[in-house]
């Protein structure tokens, strides 16, 4: 914590003592394991932690879309994709096509990581506190540090935190918890379409299976 660094980290007019004192202090009080920080300078001026743990998590979304956007290809069918494995249906699929499942689930999933993408991109701007130029405002000022740019980092630093845990909990909770063990027992299904389409290596894909089962 740079507390005890006064306005800019240098510790000027502060009282010798206060920093170690008071963090000291609000760790007692909070339980947690609270230290001053090395540079205050630095710790004042600078939120480069928080744009770090912002970018882990917006891997994590794309990582989260990635397989999002697989399931949905997977059970796109029957007849014009891959349709190897099957949705649970959640909801009325369409009046006009019957049998369509529509992929809430992904699709919810997708929309998580989007707010989470979209929160990466406002902290990295907030941090590089960038300079507007404009050919009718010459200047428009440094953005400054305040308490308002300071309120945006945090809150979208933790909404970020918790909607991916969050949403993957609603994930495999819809339904009694019946989306992933759907997909488990459906996945059988895309062995029949490899029978279907090539014998021989149906064959060969039956039997590296079994050879498997027996070496485990």
């Amino acid at each position: 914590m740079p507390l005890g660094g006064t306005a800019i980290g240098t510790g000027i007019n502060a009282a010798p003592g206060f920093a170690a004192a008071a963090v000291g202090h609000l760790a007692a009080l909070t339980g947690l394991p609270l230290r001053e920080a090395p540079d205050r300078i630095a710790s004042q001026q600078s939120m480069g932690d928080f744009v770090a743990l912002s970018g882990g998590l917006r891997g994590l979304a794309v990582e989260l879309g990635k397989i999002a956007n697989d399931l949905r290809l997977l059970s796109s069918g029957p007849h014009t994709g891959l349709d190897e494995i099957e949705l649970p249906a959640l909801q009325p699929g369409s009046s006009i096509m019957p049998g369509k499942v529509n992929p809430v689930v992904p699709e919810m999933l997708n929309m998580v990581c989007f707010h989470v993408m979209g929160h990466d991109v406002a902290i990295t701007m907030r941090e590089a506190r960038y300079i507007v130029i404009s050919h009718s405002v010459p200047f428009c000022g440094y953005p400054s540090e305040t308490p308002v740019r300071r309120s945006i980092l945090m809150r979208n630093t933790i909404t970020s935190a918790a909607a991916p845990s969050a949403a993957i909990a609603d994930s495999t909770g819809v339904s009694n918890g019946n989306f992933l063990r759907s997909l488990l027992r459906t996945s059988e299904r895309s062995f029949g379409l490899v029978t279907s389409s090539n014998l021989p290596n149906a064959i060969a894909l039956r039997q590296c299976k079994s050879l498997s089962i027996s070496s485990t």
